[in-house]
């Protein structure tokens, strides 16, 4: 019985502890579900007020893509208000939408704290017989000893061992109770221990479900704050202040649950960087000049595209370094043209200046620009025969151009003035109308056939094709030289061709294919001539054609009034027969 008794004893001590020890993770448990909660419940404000930030920063700044912005606003507004949509989704797609906003770029873990339950131990209730036993083991050998001693003393012994019986017996029915107590208590704590073993299942579960939408949401925070950090680490405004994406640091490199301030930090830091991306900022700031000296220029940031500076010495534009996050020069000076504009705004002057919308990739091309002296230098001696062509072919277009504008003449002014004074047969007029314009090749055409009016009309065309013949010379001189210069202008230019082919050959010959650079120089050769070849003739084609028109012109109009003046001429004779 008593062995019995204390394996009781023993089996409620075990079930008592594993009760307390489930009773421990519940607690623990129901602890982190109520944090879980307590989280998820601050996110959704947050994430409510975040959506009204990005809303009212839509509403105030300038309507660009509204239709666009506003449709992501209102798909980010029913995400927010779908009930079954994670809070983690929510987070990102509210980070996704402010990320947008502005381009237009964490390591969190979550660290469970350790809670003592009540404060307290708990008693355990042990039942020890070995007293009644002991006291059975007295009795017992007093009474062998009364007997050994007297039998006088049998009745009284007899009566002791009476009573030390009625108390074992009463013990003996204690320790069946307490048996059958603990028997009952052994069932109620394993119905107990079976509810325990439920609910620590369905915690288990509950909490696993919150754990996965807690690291869903702490994923998203992570990834939102290093696209961040790179988004801000690539910006030219962190020339302005490096030490701005210090606080995503905690962000992406602390084991446990970012706390709210910190995503507030990382919303803010995001909408900063997206309203100062539209802006326009002129600050005195320290660059790194052409010569990687340190001075303080003025300088405008074009929100996130470009910038450019003026200093006491020199004014040009300014790229971004991400490694030093600060701005250098450009080696290479803008032209005078672009100075001039970025001083005039920076004086307040004008409202445009240049910006680079490829965020300095067209800047860094300028110092790839090579010059046309340059370009000529690597054409070889084929370049200067047709520099010589262009010259002259130059000389002779702007002389054919002057004699043309010198020799232009209303002809059919003349003639108008001169059909009257024909008709009246005022030969001396005539003349004195042709000599004003004698410098004219019309003028002077007429002339000659006013001294051979009293010839018949054959003899009389045949002076005036003379004269026109006579004409025709001044008028074409200098056009054949420029079709044959625009003829050896391209072939001059092939045969550069041929030369920079012939030493490319040979630097391969001698040095293989292994290094492009040595074979450069002979490609630009035979490039730069064949370009400067075709520039120079197609010009000359064209001014050739041009100027060749214009003396045809010249010459029909000539022809065409020369028969005009022969046919009045005959007009007047005609008249005088017909009067006689």
């Amino acid at each position: 019985m008593q062995q019995q008794h204390q394996q009781l004893e023993l089996k409620k001590t075990e079930q008592t502890l594993r009760i307390d020890s489930e009773q421990k993770t519940i607690e623990q448990l129901t602890r982190t579900i109520e944090e879980s909660k307590r989280l998820t419940g601050e996110m959704t404000p947050f994430l409510a007020e975040t959506f009204a930030l990005i809303t009212q920063q839509v509403e105030q700044d300038l309507p660009f893509l509204s239709q666009e912005r506003q449709l992501r606003l209102d798909h980010l507004s029913e995400g927010l208000a779908d009930p079954q949509l994670a809070v983690g989704e929510k987070f990102r797609r509210v980070m996704e939408v402010l990320r947008v906003e502005t381009e237009y770029g964490v390591d969190i873990e979550v660290a469970q704290q350790s809670l003592v339950i009540d404060g307290r131990d708990l008693l355990m209730n042990q039942l020890r017989i070995g007293h009644y036993q002991q006291r059975q083991q007295q009795i017992v050998a007093q009474a062998e000893q009364d007997e050994m001693t007297a039998r006088a003393q049998a009745a009284e012994i007899q009566q002791q061992l009476s009573h030390d019986k009625q108390a074992l017996q009463q013990a003996i029915r204690q320790v069946r109770g307490d048996v059958e107590r603990l028997t009952r208590e052994t069932v109620t704590l394993a119905k107990k221990e079976k509810q325990l073993v439920g609910q620590h299942q369905r915690l288990d579960v509950e909490k696993s479900k919150r754990t996965a939408q807690l690291q869903e949401l702490v994923g998203f925070i992570r990834m939102a704050a290093r696209d961040v950090d790179s988004l801000i680490h690539q910006s030219q405004l962190n020339a302005l202040n490096p030490q701005r994406g210090e606080v995503l640091r905690p962000l992406i490199e602390q084991q446990r649950f970012p706390g709210m301030d910190e995503v507030r930090s990382l919303r803010d830091l995001l909408l900063a960087q997206s309203q100062a991306s539209g802006q326009v900022q002129i600050v005195k700031q320290s660059i790194l000049d052409r010569q990687g000296e340190s001075i303080t220029a003025e300088t405008v940031l074009l929100g996130d595209f470009s910038a450019a500076y003026r200093s006491a010495d020199e004014t040009g534009f300014l790229l971004y370094s991400q490694p030093s996050s600060r701005l250098f020069a450009l080696s290479v000076l803008p032209s005078g043209r672009y100075q001039r504009q970025i001083e005039r705004y920076l004086d307040g002057e004008s409202a445009s200046i240049p910006i680079d919308v490829g965020r300095g990739a067209s800047l860094r091309q300028l110092t790839y620009q090579t010059a046309v002296t340059d370009q000529l230098n690597q054409g070889g001696f084929i370049v200067w025969p047709i520099l010589v062509i262009a010259l002259v072919a130059i000389t002779l277009i702007a002389e054919r151009i002057w004699f043309l504008r010198q020799n232009r003449f209303d002809a059919t002014s003349l003639m108008r003035k001169l059909q009257p004074q024909i008709m009246a047969e005022n030969w001396s007029e005539c003349e004195a109308l042709c000599r004003g314009s004698q410098k004219k090749a019309l003028p002077r055409v007429l002339c000659a056939g006013l001294k051979f009016r009293y010839l018949e009309r054959e003899e009389l065309e045949n002076v005036m094709q003379e004269a026109i013949l006579a004409e025709i010379p001044r008028l074409e001189r200098f056009l054949s030289t420029l079709a044959v210069l625009a003829s050896i202008a391209p072939l001059l230019g092939l045969l550069g061709t041929v030369t920079g082919m012939i030493n490319t050959f040979q630097v391969i010959t001698f040095h293989g294919t292994s290094d492009p650079r040595l074979m450069s120089g002979g490609i630009s050769e035979a490039l730069v001539t064949t370009m400067l070849g075709l520039g120079v003739a197609i010009p000359i084609m064209l001014s050739h054609s041009l100027l060749s028109r214009r003396v045809e012109t010249s010459i029909a109009q000539i022809e065409e009034k020369s028969i005009r003046f022969v046919n009045l001429v005959c007009q007047v004779r005609l008249a005088k027969v017909t009067v006689k």
